[in-house]
């Protein structure tokens, strides 16, 4: 990813990163429901793996664990 590493003078703590889909094994969410839908797969290592399983060419996020857990507690939540 370009833009906001040190050589830009910005702080790079992304919590997602777009990989190669190989290793992951996606699933359909069971919050996926007609032109909303997403795949999730635990990724080898510590992780997750998002991407819309209508455009599975367009990649994937990877979140580690911590990211993963706060992201799902702020939609359980209501606040996003």
């Amino acid at each position: 990813m370009s833009g906001s590493g040190p050589a830009q003078g910005g702080n790079r703590t992304e919590a997602a990163e777009v990989l190669d889909a190989s290793p992951f094994r996606f699933r359909k969410s069971s919050y996926s429901f007609k032109e909303n839908c997403l795949e999730v797969a635990e990724g080898p290592g510590a992780g997750v793996a998002v991407r819309d399983s209508l455009n599975t060419a367009a990649g994937h996020l990877v979140f580690t664990a911590a990211a993963w857990a706060a992201l799902l507690g702020l939609v359980k939540a209501g606040t996003l």
